[in-house]
C-alpha cells in the first residue's frame, strides 16, 4: 500500500513538473511583458523587420551560446561513431600453428592450406565472426553499408527536417541513434551487425543535419563560420577519443557501447531546445517565430524587438526538390555543390580509413590523423572570412589534391608518406568544414535542409566509394592518385557557385529567384508577389 501511494505521489509530481515546463513561456529565462515581437493578435505592416535584421539586432548572447554548445557537442558523439569502425572492423591477423618450417608462410598461403589452423590477435568483428581469407571482404562491405545508411538518412531526414521542423527531427533521430547503436553493440552475428550499423548511420546523419541547420539559422550571419569551426573541431575531438578508448578497451563491443554513451545526455535538452525562427517564418508561423525571438531576447537580457517580423513569400513546395529543379540557377548550384561534397567525403574518409597502411602503430597513427583536424577546423573560419567562401575552398581542395599526388610522385621517400597524408588530411578537413558553411548560405530556408541532405547524400557516395577504392587496389599509390585528381577537379568546380560572404540570405525560393533576377532592388519581394512571378524578369543570374 505504501509503495502504491508513493508511486501515485511520484506520478503526480512528475506530471506537475511537466505541466510547468510546458506552460513556461520562456525557453531559458523568466517571463517579461509582451512586446510587438511576440504579439499574437496584432500586426502593423508599417512596423516590420526582416528576419535577418531581427537576428542581427539581437546579437550573440547566452541563448546562442547554449545552442552552440549543445549542437556542436553532438559532433563529439558522431565523430566517435564514424571512426570506431577503424578498430571494430580491423582485419584479423592469422598465425599458422601446424607449420614446421621456420619461415612462416604469408596469409595467402595459410588460407590456401587444406585445413589451416589460425588464431586472431585483434578483438574485432573479424576475430569474433571469422571474417578472414575468403570472408575478409565483409569488413569493407560493413563500411560501405554504414555510409549507405548515411546516404539514406540524410535524404529522408533532410526532407523531414524541412517538413516537420528542425527540433522534431533532432530528437527523433537522437533516440534512434541510441537504440540502433546499442543494437549493433549487442549483435549476435554479422547480418544483424550490418543492419544495425546502417540504421545507426541513417539516424546519426539526420541528427547531425538537424543540429547544424538549427544552429546556423539561430545565429547572426557573421558568427556562422566560427560556429562551424567549433562544430568540426568537436567532431575531430571525438575521433581523438576513439584510439584512447580502443587502447583501454580493446574488445569491439565495449568500444561501440562506450562511444554510444556520449549521445545519451542530449536527450535531457528536449524541454529547452528552441525551434528555428527562420523555419517557422518560412512555413507561415510568424507568431511562433516572434515568440522564439522574444524568448531569446529575454535570455540574452536585451531589449525586445520593437517591430513585427515581415512575413516571407509563401514557399512553393517546402522541403521539395521540385523547387530547386524548376530554377536553373539553383539547379546548377546544387550539382556543383554535390560534387564538392562528394570529393570532400571521398578524400576525407579515404585518408581516415587508410591510416592502418601508414608507418607507425594503428592507435598512434589514428590519433595523430584526428589531432591534425582540430587546428584545421579552428583556422578555416578565419580563412573563410578573409578570403571569402569560394576562394578559401579553392585553396583547400588544391592543397589536398596536390598532397595526394605528391605522395604518388615521391615513392622513394617513405619518410615523407605520413607527413604528406597528414597535410592532405588537414586541408580536406578544412574544405569539409567550409563546405558546410557555404552550402547552408547558398540555399533559401525552405529548401535548406533538403539541399544539405542532397549534398550530404553525394558525400555518402564518396564515403561508400572510399573503402571500395581501397578494396580494389593492391597498391597504396593508386588510391592516392585518384584522391588527388578528384581534389583538383573539385577546386575548379568551386568556381560554378556564387560567393555568399556578407551577402543576403533568403527565406524562400520565391525570394531567392526574384532577388537574383533584380539584385539592384532592395524591395524585390514586394514587387514580385507570388501571383506575378510569371512576369518577373527571366534573366538567370549565377
Amino acid at each position: 500500500y505504501q509503495r502504491r501511494v508513493h508511486g501515485t505521489l511520484s506520478e503526480c509530481l512528475f506530471f506537475f513538473a511537466m505541466a510547468c515546463l510546458c506552460r513556461c513561456p520562456s525557453l531559458f529565462g523568466p517571463s517579461a511583458p509582451p512586446s510587438p515581437s511576440e504579439d499574437n493578435d496584432q500586426f502593423d505592416e508599417d512596423n516590420t523587420i526582416e528576419i535577418d535584421q531581427a537576428i542581427n539586432t539581437i546579437g550573440l548572447g547566452r541563448a546562442h551560446y547554449i545552442v552552440i554548445l549543445i549542437m556542436t557537442l553532438n559532433q563529439l558523439a558522431m565523430g566517435m561513431q564514424i571512426i570506431n569502425m577503424v578498430f571494430t572492423q580491423q582485419p584479423a591477423v592469422i598465425l599458422c600453428h601446424n607449420c614446421t618450417d621456420i619461415n612462416i608462410p604469408d596469409e595467402l598461403e595459410i588460407c590456401q592450406m587444406s585445413s589451416p589452423r589460425y588464431e586472431h590477435q585483434v578483438p574485432s568483428i573479424a576475430a569474433e565472426w571469422n571474417l578472414v581469407c575468403s570472408q575478409q571482404w565483409k569488413l569493407q562491405f560493413a563500411s560501405m553499408a554504414f555510409f549507405a545508411g548515411f546516404w539514406v538518412g540524410v535524404g529522408f531526414f533532410g526532407y523531414l527536417c524541412d517538413r516537420k521542423g528542425r527540433r522534431w527531427t533532432f530528437f527523433c533521430t537522437l533516440f534512434g541513434c541510441l537504440l540502433t547503436s546499442f543494437a549493433s553493440a549487442m549483435a549476435p552475428f554479422y547480418l544483424i551487425y550490418l543492419i544495425a550499423r546502417a540504421a545507426t548511420a541513417a539516424c546519426y546523419a539526420g541528427w547531425g543535419l538537424a543540429s547544424y541547420v538549427l544552429m546556423v539559422e539561430l545565429l547572426p550571419a557573421q558568427h556562422v563560420a566560427k560556429a562551424a569551426g567549433v562544430y568540426g573541431a568537436l567532431f575531430a575531438a571525438g575521433e581523438c577519443l576513439v584510439p584512447l578508448i580502443a587502447y583501454g578497451v580493446p574488445e569491439w563491443r565495449g568500444v561501440v557501447s562506450i562511444t554510444t554513451l556520449f549521445a545519451l545526455p542530449f536527450a535531457f535538452y528536449f524541454w529547452k531546445c528552441p525551434e528555428s525562427p527562420r523555419w517557422l517564418l518560412s512555413t507561415g508561423q510568424r507568431k511562433q517565430a516572434q515568440r522564439v525571438l522574444a524568448d531569446i531576447c529575454r535570455t540574452n537580457n536585451v531589449a525586445p524587438l520593437a517591430a513585427y517580423l515581415k512575413p516571407s513569400l509563401p514557399a512553393e513546395h517546402p522541403g521539395s526538390l521540385l523547387s530547386i529543379v524548376r530554377h536553373p540557377a539553383l539547379l546548377k548550384t546544387t550539382v556543383s555543390q554535390m560534387y564538392l561534397w562528394f570529393c570532400a567525403s571521398f578524400l576525407y574518409y579515404g585518408l581516415s580509413l587508410n591510416v592502418g597502411s601508414l608507418a607507425g602503430g594503428l592507435h598512434l597513427t589514428a590519433f595523430i590523423a584526428a589531432v591534425v583536424e582540430i587546428p584545421s577546423c579552428l583556422a578555416i573560419p578565419f580563412v573563410l572570412d578573409c578570403l571569402g567562401r569560394r576562394r578559401a575552398l579553392v585553396l583547400t581542395y588544391q592543397v589536398a589534391g596536390l598532397c595526394c599526388i605528391m605522395f604518388v610522385l615521391l615513392p622513394s621517400l617513405p619518410w615523407l608518406a605520413t607527413p604528406l597524408a597528414m597535410y592532405g588530411k588537414f586541408a580536406i578537413t578544412a574544405a569539409y568544414t567550409g563546405i558546410y558553411v557555404w552550402t547552408a548560405e547558398l540555399f533559401p530556408t525552405d529548401v535548406r535542409s533538403v539541399s544539405l541532405g542532397v549534398c550530404s547524400q553525394a558525400a555518402r557516395v564518396g564515403g561508400i566509394t572510399a573503402p571500395l577504392v581501397l578494396l580494389l587496389s593492391d597498391t597504396t599509390s593508386v588510391p592516392f592518385l585518384i584522391w588527388g585528381l578528384s581534389g583538383l577537379v573539385a577546386a575548379l568546380m568551386c568556381l560554378l557557385s556564387r560567393e555568399t560572404h556578407k551577402q543576403r540570405r533568403f527565406n524562400t525560393v520565391q525570394e531567392y529567384v526574384c532577388y537574383m533576377h533584380t539584385p539592384e532592388l532592395e524591395v524585390c519581394p514586394e514587387l514580385c508577389p507570388e501571383q506575378e512571378m510569371e512576369v518577373c524578369p527571366e534573366q538567370e543570374v549565377d
